[in-house]
């Protein structure tokens, strides 16, 4: 109900991304921002009415990844938790590179000498994982870190999970092999705790019918 119950509740459990409004009781929220900052380096956005520049800057310099100006669309914010989280946690690590994380388009070709740009290119089609989108027939977000499996080899794991109300859907981004990264694919989630079937869908996530539109 206040800035320091939410500081509580993000050290007892283990959040994905942050959702923060600036006008919050007790302590504001850049400087709940901050405070998360000192432990944690997960994806937060401000959701606030204040629209003025210097409100915007202090809340990126804040540590912010992402701010969202009152009112704003379910789809908005939909499309901006999935863009904070796809380069979240181990979705791009020192042994990954720009092709195998979706990150391709970013690269310029027309550019100049580059550092590692020889390197770089010559990764280009030699991706060893793919970043792709999973559908898992399970009632509550999947373990991050999970195992991907198909017929019983590990192929992949699970980076990013969350629980769509919305959609009514256990959705999760993930790494995987190439040539298992195409919608329909069938594969096994096995975390610490659950094992459940999965099927690889495209990204980003969306419901083609518009079933799902309010939360």
């Amino acid at each position: 109900e206040n800035s320091h119950d939410a500081l509580r509740a993000f050290y007892a459990q283990k959040a994905d991304l942050a959702l923060l409004d600036v006008g919050l009781p007790d302590i504001d929220g850049y400087e709940l921002c901050g405070r998360i900052r000192e432990v944690s380096d997960i994806p937060v956005i401000f959701l606030t009415g204040r629209n003025n520049e210097m409100d915007r800057v202090r809340g990126l310099k804040a540590g912010a990844d992402d701010y969202i100006v009152k009112p704003f669309s379910v789809e908005e914010l939909i499309a901006r938790v999935e863009a904070a989280l796809l380069f979240y946690e181990g979705d791009m690590t020192t042994a990954n590179t720009p092709w195998e994380v979706g990150f391709g388009w970013a690269i310029s070709r027309t550019k100049g000498d580059f550092r590692g740009k020889e390197a770089l290119f010559a990764a280009e089609g030699k991706e060893k994982i793919k970043l792709a989108g999973i559908v898992a027939e399970h009632d509550d977000a999947v373990e991050a870190n999970s195992k991907l499996l198909h017929n019983g080899d590990e192929v992949g794991v699970v980076n990013s999970p969350v629980y769509s109300r919305r959609m009514k859907k256990s959705l999760a981004l993930v790494h995987v092999r190439p040539d298992l990264a195409v919608p329909g694919t069938r594969l096994e989630v096995k975390g610490e705790s659950i094992a459940c079937a999965a099927t690889v869908e495209r990204i980003p996530f969306y419901d083609p019918e518009k079933t799902r539109t309010h939360a």
